[in-house]
């Protein structure tokens, strides 16, 4: 379904699949032990976020948890809620996983979900700390690896939703879609979440605006990195 506004057709970026998907997917173990990785509370299982999300025009609650996150795999999943974006649904909460992006397995350019080298580039640079590399995320030797004791204080991401998890007994929801995906900026020194998703049929460049939560947020003690 899609949301028109004007002469503007914007789809929201909410899930809106079939409740019979397959439950969440985790991987790998937690980490055993001490861990030379050096990231942000806000990057780790169990942090949470408050936030918005919207345009110029319309903004929308929400609210974001990390359930797992796997620096080793440079993966995380979690869920992601947002209210008043439906009023037969006040509430609805997605299933998404993440890609810690500039690591091995996780370029920044994305080569799926419809997303090619100019939409990469259009999205990457509005994040001021990706400032000065737009000529050079493309290449295959191209590094920015966020576990690498060097790098600076931005983390970059994709986010993917998958699924709705509540409402879970319906299979459509009229003015939602999980097509596209968000290309996430999280800055560790001011443990905020900037994003922007994207989808072809939507309406481009809606910003994602989230700030951790530190007494919300429920450490499973595998990733208390500080």
């Amino acid at each position: 379904g899609v949301v028109r506004r004007g002469r503007t057709t914007l789809r929201a970026p909410l899930a809106a699949a079939s409740a019979t998907e397959p439950p969440p997917r985790f991987w790998g173990q937690p980490l055993s032990g001490p861990h030379p990785l050096q990231l942000s509370v806000a990057l780790s299982s169990g942090a949470e976020f408050t936030g918005k999300q919207g345009n110029s025009n319309k903004w929308y609650k929400v609210e974001v948890t990390l359930k797992h996150v796997d620096l080793q795999a440079a993966r995380l999943c979690g869920f992601l809620t947002i209210h008043g974006l439906c009023k037969r649904y006040p509430k609805m909460v997605t299933f998404f996983e993440g890609e810690l992006c500039g690591t091995p397995d996780f370029p920044f350019l994305t080569s799926k979900w419809g997303a090619d080298e100019r939409v990469d580039r259009q999205h990457w640079t509005r994040f001021r700390g990706f400032a000065g590399q737009a000529e050079e995320f493309q290449k295959a030797s191209f590094s920015r690896d966020p576990r690498d004791r060097r790098a600076d204080h931005f983390v970059f991401m994709r986010w993917k939703e998958h699924h709705l998890i509540e409402p879970s007994d319906v299979n459509t929801v009229p003015g939602a879609s999980f097509d596209g995906f968000y290309y996430v900026c999280l800055d560790k020194r001011k443990r905020s979440v900037d994003g922007f998703y994207y989808h072809a049929e939507s309406e481009w460049f809606q910003r994602l605006s989230l700030q951790h939560e530190a007494a919300r947020s429920r450490s499973s003690g595998d990733f208390e990195l500080r």
